[in-house]
């Protein structure tokens, strides 16, 4: 049995696209909008209960979700994917000429 808190990752705990649409389902049955709707991939976008329950909040009340800093995650993965460690450039070798002629 695995400890759920509100910060835990729902597909760390094993939920699969099919359980994330039967609990949007659930949520939108069980939980009143205002006429609003959930978009069909919030459980992917806002994975944990905290997250959910915060989009929940704002789309009910018509506001914006920020659930996460778009920017620093982007920063984070400029600074992850651009670090090359012990790399460096390799002149190229040119092929030597070849003769066509017979």
């Amino acid at each position: 049995e695995s400890d759920l808190a509100d910060d835990t990752d729902l597909f760390s705990l094993g939920i699969d696209s099919l359980q994330s649409t039967r609990l949007r389902a659930s949520i939108l049955k069980d939980i009143q909008l205002n006429g609003n709707t959930l978009p069909p991939n919030v459980v992917f976008e806002y994975p944990t209960i905290a997250k959910l329950a915060a989009a929940i909040l704002s789309i009910r009340d018509s506001k914006t979700v920020e659930a996460r800093d778009v920017i620093k995650e982007m920063e984070d993965l400029i600074t992850k994917y651009s670090a090359f460690p012990n790399m460096f450039l390799v002149p190229r070798r040119r092929p030597s000429p070849v003769s066509l002629s017979l």
